[in-house]
């Protein structure tokens, strides 16, 4: 008896030995599987380009992963791919990602819309916003002068790239006359350009009565002339070439002025016979017309950061002696460039200067001067 007990006891502290000798023995961990992550479905057009990317896929374990990307019946081995479809349709897109002991699985939607299709609603759309920004209407309610009108709600226009002789001046009332028949009382289709308001605070605009462009009209028939203010010089080249047919063909003011005939006397046979006799006097050359000229501002840098470049381009009256004076905070600015100058043959004047470091940024006069052809004067903006 005590036999089979003293075995018994052996048995039981062997199984006891063996049970800690395997606890102690490590345990490899099981892996864990990667997560596999498409991304979002894509819409697009055909012949857009596109990409499929696996970089949002991540392992537990940190271990390396090998991407397979089917698409369209065909396989790409990694982890991004570019894609350019020619035909319209959906299009599913399988992504495995595996790390060499497990495999996990995603995908996503294609869908390719025709590309006619898709620009002309675009365009459709750009249009209808463009236009409504870019134009609309309103009622004349009265003529201020000959480029300036008001509206029903009391805004007033300044037309845009043209310049009227003020009311009161050789041809202003005649040019005041005509805009007035032109628009007064009718509805105007107003354009902008660029600024949406001169300095005076009036709307700065292209103005139309059906299909009659106003600005060019009074430009065309010589009861205007251009006077171009950069950045708004959207039809400045048009507005050249109807100028140029007005002063050839002597439109408005442009016209030669006529003769006074000279009143008829009746001459006796005596006085007559008496002026036959009596030596001709030569008569005192014709003077040659003289072409008004004014002052147009082809370009102008502005705005324009301070430390930069300037300059600025008119055009007047050929062979002239042209003036510039810059002002700033501290008065006419003294920079190098803006000396007097002669306009050349064609009536073009440039100067350039350098904007000072310590400009201060704002709205800065500019006053120009061509002999024979008046002063005019602008602004342009500084910035930082």
């Amino acid at each position: 008896m005590k036999r089979i007990l003293l075995i018994i006891i052996v048995i039981i502290i062997a199984l006891s030995l063996l049970s800690c000798s395997t606890s102690q023995v490590t345990q490899e961990p099981k892996n864990r599987a990667p997560i596999a992550d498409a991304g979002e479905d894509i819409i697009c057009c055909t012949g857009e380009e596109i990409t499929v990317s696996a970089g949002s896929c991540t392992d537990p374990d940190g271990d390396e992963l090998q991407y397979t990307w089917t698409i369209d019946g065909k396989k790409y081995t990694s982890k991004e791919v570019n894609l350019t479809f020619k035909n319209s349709g959906t299009f599913t897109a399988y992504l495995e990602v595996s790390d060499g002991k497990t495999t996990s699985t995603d995908y996503l939607v294609i869908t390719i819309e025709p590309e006619i299709v898709a620009e002309a609603e675009k365009k459709v759309e750009e249009s209808t916003e463009e236009d409504s920004a870019e134009t609309w209407q309103a009622k004349c309610t009265r003529v201020i002068d000959g480029d300036t009108i008001e509206l029903e709600n009391g805004e007033r226009v300044r037309y845009i790239g043209i310049n009227c002789p003020e009311s009161g001046d050789e041809y202003g009332d005649t040019a005041t006359e005509v805009n007035s028949d032109l628009v007064l009382g009718k509805i105007v289709t107003l354009e902008k350009d660029v600024s949406e308001t001169d300095r005076y605070g009036r709307i700065l605009a292209y103005v139309y009565v059906g299909d009659i462009f106003i600005n060019a009209y009074l430009v065309e028939n010589g009861y205007a002339q251009v006077a171009t203010y950069p950045p708004d010089v959207k039809y400045v080249d048009y507005f050249v070439e109807l100028q140029e047919k007005a002063v050839e063909e002597g439109n408005g003011f442009w016209a030669e002025p006529e003769e006074e005939a000279e009143p008829v006397e009746e001459v006796t046979q005596e006085e007559e016979t008496t002026q036959e006799q009596a030596p001709q006097e030569e008569e005192p050359p014709q003077e040659e017309q003289q072409v008004t000229y004014g002052i147009n501002i082809v370009s102008l840098t502005s705005p324009i950061t301070r430390g930069s470049q300037a300059s600025i381009t008119i055009n007047t009256a050929p062979n002239v002696r042209c003036t510039i004076t810059v002002y700033y905070k501290s008065g006419a600015s003294k920079a190098q460039g803006l000396d007097p100058k002669n306009s050349d043959g064609n009536g073009s004047c440039t100067w350039s200067w350098k904007v000072g470091t310590r400009t201060t940024p704002g709205d800065w006069k500019i006053v120009l001067t061509a002999e024979g052809a008046g002063q005019i004067e602008t602004y342009f903006t500084v910035t930082e």
